[in-house]
């Protein structure tokens, strides 16, 4: 591309280099190249954040010169420089940063870096733990934050042996204005000495990775010479930028790139609004008003991720905006070709950019957009020499790796002798178009199991290939499968006995890799031949994605085999049990006893797959249920579950009567205890009883080896969700063991409990309840055969007819309470709904089958997480102030229908639930039509079912295939008393009168609308866990 085609928006570090038009070298530093902008272009317009007015139509705007910036650095960090000179450093320290992409972001960083220090720059959405980990990984002594994420800066420091403190913006404490530091007018406080002055290869500041891998994000450091001294010197005052992104992403390298063509950029205002549509075209008129206003250049790119064009796309004005725009840049993820296109139907010039923290802009698809409309094909110019595309795989393999050789203006790291970094990023180039190519995926990839579990295959690979001689190569899979396997390529050479030591290897290391990872033999793949081999790369490295299609047979056949199985089995049923236990020590590591309970021993969703697959194999039964290892819950033989159910409430209904002292001792101050704050309705629990301060403290008891762990599981739930963070003396979170006694806590603990706790909440799942009854009052069953045959429903009748064995001691009468909570969805506020449940399962099945099932009579009897979580607390506190605030709620979904008669005493049952629901599914099917960005069919329950039976490969709603089978399936798969034949249910009906006598929220629920369906569903559609 000719010269005169260049701008700074779309040339890379290689065209800038190669046209030499660079940055000035006189400047070293950052700080150096603020003093050099501000004398030489000192009123010229460097950065604008639109304002937002409360309760007006137009927006006003901060615009801030070269000068500004130079002088405002030094005025802030002399704000700072007590709390950083306080540690006397005389060498390069860090500094930790915490806030909204804003002005109090952008120069409290300049400012840091003003002082010397290096500045890490914390996502917000990082969880407390990460936080934590990444100030330890770069030595922070100290977390500046912005007021908003107070409770998430006081979480992450909060732990024991943290190292560093959170400390609040200095005029935040003050009520003061930063604007108002940035623009004194004394020139003596533009005189300010650093405590270190950094060379141009010192760490400027920090980013970090999302940490999908591990969980923990890394550290990516950039020095002052990369942040600026590589970037292209164009004429840009004619041509502002407006961006999406945030400062503490890629916000910074938009700043510098429009800086050192002294160009001004506009910057989203992050700190109290969400970026949609309406804010966008509000920011950016008030952009345009300045240019009137102010003088500043018009915007003529527009810069952002590929969700923010997509929901521009969506909206009228956000289309027209962008076709205003010269150039339209899209980064950081892969834009939908089906949205890019439209956008370039439309008249948008799209151009995509690419990059890489360890090489600075490498490419883009930058063109001549009015006869070129491939806007997905980056473009190597003629001139970049350092840049190249190897082949991978066989000769005849289209797909190439880009490699960047030493000589790039800007690299961070280099992963070969010669010097050169090879990015792992693999392209196939345009059919006609020379030196176009197209992203095609990464050469190494990490493996993401259908349980959301991932890990890294590539070192238990290579440990394989190092520790044994007949090993050639292997490959580990299993993306969107429940489990992994491997393709093992043996030596031809190699004795009869190669597959049992190649076994003995790969068992020795699957005991070093985590759980998810290990490799069962039954799902190993021996290939012997030597015409058989792995694709590689020119450099000898395995290509994973090219190598699974090749081989894709093969790993097929591991998975389904099962469906080849004989009808019969050849083990004896006096032999089942014994068969049973080899397999579930063989996949846990360890024997159980017969009776010990799976959970209880570690039994997750991942080893609970393994043991299933290894029955069907081995007991030659195709219709086991992802379910029926949790169902069952142990080895031996179930009995007559309901004579087990009788006996657990017999077992566990004898209770120690309380000293007269303990029995009538009023606590000074009120403790509450919670479990089951790592799940949904828990946390929304806790979120109000943190809100109360007639409660001290919290006490969260959580599953977890540490109190560590165990907060950062809470906190991380919290924030997760969207929900306010506590401060850390009013919360604390223990270990505890379920099934102990003393559940497993400390002596110092158990005794605060009982001296002090005053209301116990335990909120466990809630099941499903199928069958059709009059309405049930709120009392409780004495039958068992009451509750539906599905497991969880069975164990809440246990629980409820213990705490009904409680509530008859003398003690704890009007003490002991059951609440049983309904069908639940996201929180009315934020519309956080788990996307594993049944329902959104169910929903998210439009994206792979393009239609939903017709559920005729299926009521929307569903009951927001924040609705029911404040119904249950309420319930709670009523119940504590009659009893001296000592209360104890066990909340779980109904076990059935319950007795008519109404037993003296035992009045303790609370239905918290829609349960007048005015909506059914025809109403959200409509209403789907609207929110759905793509059209789909209803169809009736039988055809979708077989739709999704159909469907190859995996999908998480094919794990409660057998459930939807039992509600509404065509007969087979129903159980007695389930039928439901695509009427949705016989209607279950159940009384609410006692709740919503003492909870007023229950009372004033209008029941699910458009909105809430709009607001879950959009969540989880963006989340990371998929969508619809």
């Amino acid at each position: 591309m000719a010269d005169s085609s260049l701008t700074y928006f779309t040339c890379t570090l290689g065209q800038a280099a190669a046209t030499k038009n660079v940055a000035s070298s006189n400047a070293k530093t950052i700080n150096d190249f603020l003093e050099s902008q501000a004398q030489l272009y000192p009123r010229l317009p460097a950065v604008g954040f639109p304002v937002p007015v409360p309760n007006k139509g137009e927006w006003s705007s901060e615009v801030f010169s070269f000068e500004d910036l130079c002088n405002g650095s030094k005025t802030v960090a002399k704000e700072l420089y007590p709390y950083i000179n306080a540690g006397n450093i005389g060498n390069p320290s860090c500094v930790a940063l915490l806030c909204s992409s804003s002005i109090d972001l952008l120069f409290t960083w300049l400012a840091l870096m003003r002082i010397g220090t290096s500045v890490l720059l914390i996502a917000p959405q990082c969880q407390p733990a990460a936080i934590a980990s990444l100030c330890k990984s770069c030595d922070a002594s100290i977390l500046f934050h912005d007021p908003s994420h107070n409770d998430l800066a006081s979480s992450s420091a909060s732990p024991p042996d943290s190292d560093f403190v959170a400390q609040l913006f200095p005029w935040k404490s003050v009520e003061k204005d930063i604007i108002s530091i940035i623009r004194v007018n004394n020139e003596t406080n533009f005189d300010f000495v650093p405590l270190y002055e950094p060379s141009e290869n010192d760490t400027a500041y920090i980013h970090h990775s999302s940490g999908t891998s591990t969980g923990i994000p890394k550290p990516i450091p950039q020095s002052h010479r990369a942040a600026f001294g590589v970037l292209p010197h164009l004429d840009g005052q004619k041509s502002a930028t407006f961006t999406t992104t945030p400062l503490y992403h890629g916000g910074i390298a938009d700043c510098f790139r429009a800086w050192t063509s002294n160009a001004l950029i506009w910057l989203f205002p992050g700190e109290t609004l969400p970026i949609t549509p309406k804010n966008i075209i509000l920011s950016l008129s008030a952009a345009s008003r300045a240019e009137t206003e102010a003088s500043t250049p018009p915007v003529k790119y527009f810069s952002s991720v590929p969700y923010v064009l997509q929901t521009l796309a969506e909206e009228p004005a956000g289309m027209a905006l962008l076709q205003n725009m010269e150039l339209v840049g899209v980064g950081g993820a892969a834009l939908s070709p089906n949205i890019g296109d439209h956008l370039v139907s439309q008249g948008v010039s799209l151009v995509s950019r690419f990059g890489s923290a360890e090489c600075g802009f490498l490419l883009s698809s930058h063109r001549d957009y009015a006869v070129d409309a491939d806007w997905q094909f980056l473009r190597l110019p003629s001139e970049c020499k350092s840049l190249c595309f190897e082949k991978m795989g066989e000769e005849n393999s289209v797909l190439k790796e880009l490699v960047v050789k030493k000589g790039w203006p800007h690299l961070a790291k280099t992963n070969r002798s010669d010097g050169s970094y090879a990015t792992g990023d693999v392209f196939e180039p345009h059919p006609h178009i020379k030196n176009a190519w197209k992203y095609h995926n990464r050469s190494d990839s990490q493996i993401t199991l259908l349980t959301g579990k991932k890990f890294d295959p590539a070192p238990f690979e290579d440990a394989i290939c190092s520790s044994s001689n007949i090993v050639r190569d292997v490959v580990i899979f299993g993306n969107e499968r429940q489990y992994p396997g491997a393709l093992v390529f043996l030596c031809r050479s190699t004795g009869e006995n190669k597959e049992e030591e190649s076994w003995n290897v790969i068992s020795k290391h699957n005991d070093k890799v985590e759980i998810h990872g290990r490799i069962d033999r039954n799902m190993i793949v021996w290939i012997s031949a030597d015409e058989l081999k792995p694709e590689k790369s020119s450099k000898g490295t395995i290509l994973r994605g090219p190598t699974e299609e090749r081989f894709a047979a093969y790993i097929d056949d591991l998975y389904e085999g099962t469906n080849q199985l004989p009808l019969t089995s050849n083990v004896p049923d006096s032999e089942v049990g014994s068969v049973t236990a080899s397999i579930v020590h063989e996949v846990i590591g360890f024997e159980l006893k017969d009776d010990e309970d799976f959970y209880q021993h570690g039994v997750d969703s991942t080893k609970a797959t393994k043991i299933r697959s290894k029955l069907q194999i081995e007991l030659h039964c195709r219709g086991i249920s992802y379910t029926t290892v949790g169902t069952f819950k142990k080895i031996a033989n179930p009995r007559s579950e309901i004579r087990e159910m009788q006996d657990l409430v017999a077992q566990y209904s004898h209770f120690d009567s309380p000293t007269a002292e303990k029995q009538n001792a009023i606590p000074k101050t009120s403790i509450a205890v919670l479990t089951g704050a790592t799940g949904g309705l828990g946390v929304n629990i806790l979120e109000i009883l943190l809100s109360n301060h007639s409660f001290s403290q919290i006490i969260c008891l959580v599953r977890a080896k540490d109190e560590q762990e165990a907060f950062i599981k809470v906190t991380a739930n919290l924030t997760a969700r969207k929900l306010s963070l506590p401060a850390p003396d009013r919360l604390k979170c223990v270990p505890f063991i379920l099934s102990r006694a003393d559940l497993g806590l400390s002596g110092e603990v158990l005794e605060v409990i009982r001296r002090e706790a005053g209301c116990f909440i335990h909120p466990a799942s809630s099941a499903p309840l199928l069958h059709p009854h009059p309405p049930s009052p709120e009392l409780l069953s004495h039958s068992p055969h009451h509750s539906d045959t599905l497991g969880y429903s069975r164990s809440k009748w246990v629980a409820e007819s213990i705490c009904a064995s409680a509530s008859r001691i003398p003690s704890m009468r009007g003490r002991v309470n059951v609440v049983r909570v309904g069908q639940l969805t996201g929180d009315a506020r934020n519309g956080v709904w788990n996307i594993n449940e049944a329902w959104p399962l169910l929903l998210s099945t439009v994206k792979i089958l393009n239609c939903l099932p017709d559920i005729k009579g299926q009521k929307l009897d569903w009951l927001p997480l924040d609705v029911a979580a404040r119904a249950v607390v309420d319930v709670a506190l009523t119940l504590g102030y009659k009893s001296g605030f000592q209360s104890g709620i066990g909340i779980g979904a109904g076990a059935g229908d319950e007795e008519r008669e109404r037993v003296e005493g035992e009045d303790i049952v609370y239905h918290v639930l829609n349960a007048s629901p005015t909506q059914d599914w025809g109403d959200l099917l409509t209403w789907l039509s609207r929110i759905s960005t793509e059209e789909f069919e209803v169809v009736d329950p039988g055809n979708w079912l077989r739709k999704l039976r159909g469907l190859e490969g995996e999908h998480p709603a094919k794990k409660l295939l057998w459930l939807w089978e039992r509600g509404f399936g065509d007969g087979d798969a129903k159980e007695e008393g389930g039928d439901m034949k695509g009427k949705g249910g016989m209607e279950v009906v159940f009384s609410t009168e006692r709740a919503m006598g003492v909870s007023r929220v229950l009372r004033e629920f209008d029941g699910v609308d458009e909105g809430l369906v709009g607001e879950d569903l959009g969540v989880a559609r963006g989340g990371d866990e998929g969508g619809f």
